[in-house]
């Protein structure tokens, strides 16, 4: 329950700060090598310090998504330093011609909850967190296993089941639609007496309007295909891919993709 409550703050304090955002804070110039105290930003993108999971700039650009994607939760301080004001998620990008959304953000796991399964572990969290996009009658489109690199991941889309009424009488109510992948990993953990593995839980999502939610659903693949997360630990458990339960697909099926530059969601 701890770790819910806190999902929820997490993703519901970044829907926030999106919406109050009005600078648009550019990646910073790729660095010549990242320092001991900001390594995050390097000259081929982001690097996360605690769990060393990165992201690419795509190719020939400083952008992590693209062109229509703005990022915030970064800024320019008044040393010339570009610093992390969002303690909420890791990245979080707004879409500059919709209401979309990304954002990535990741977390340990504890003792008891390390060992879960990946839809166990969405289960314990899929309530809260899409209470916050989807508050009303809120239903599981499809709910798939993927792979991110070499690491287990689950997959799972989320919408506005409309009303009888709605139906009954064409009516269009303005919905979202909600893409949550989830995965989790071993990484290296340095303490003051010897470095030690602990367990990471990544939540990668993806929100947007219904009527538009396919025109990001492709930069949101793309960014899953570059996503690097770290080799497993020297004694640490690979956590291996367990097979998901099928469900009843309720919708269309998701566009068909090219596998060569995007994971398949």
């Amino acid at each position: 329950m701890r770790n819910a409550r806190a999902l929820t703050l997490l993703v519901f304090a970044g829907f926030a700060s999106a919406c109050a955002t009005t600078t648009t804070p550019a990646a910073p110039p790729p660095a010549a090598e990242p320092t001991p105290v900001d390594f995050t930003w390097t000259r081929a993108g982001f690097d996360h310090p605690t769990y060393r999971w990165r992201l690419p700039y795509l190719a020939g650009t400083p952008d992590l998504l693209g062109a229509d994607w703005r990022l915030v939760g970064w800024a320019w301080n008044a040393n010339g330093a570009f610093v992390h004001n969002d303690f909420d998620n890791d990245l979080h990008f707004v879409d500059v011609r919709d209401n979309g959304q990304v954002w990535i953000q990741t977390y340990p796991l504890g003792p008891q909850d390390a060992t879960k399964d990946l839809d166990v572990l969405f289960d314990n969290f899929a309530t809260t967190v899409t209470s916050l996009y989807i508050p009303n009658r809120p239903v599981i489109l499809e709910r798939k296993s993927i792979a991110l690199g070499t690491k287990a991941a689950l997959s799972v889309g989320i919408e506005r089941e409309p009303t009888k009424e709605e139906l009954e009488n064409h009516l269009h109510v303005r919905a979202a639609k909600l893409r949550l992948v989830v995965t989790k990993f071993a990484y290296q953990k340095n303490t003051d007496r010897e470095p030690r593995w602990a367990t990471a839980f990544m939540v990668i999502g993806y929100v947007n309007d219904d009527t538009r939610f396919e025109n990001g659903l492709g930069d949101f693949a793309k960014l899953l295909g570059r996503l690097v997360l770290p080799p497993t630990p020297p004694g640490a458990p690979a956590f291996a891919p367990l097979p998901v339960k099928p469900e009843e697909v309720k919708s269309k099926a998701l566009k068909s993709v090219d596998p060569n530059d995007r994971v398949d969601i």
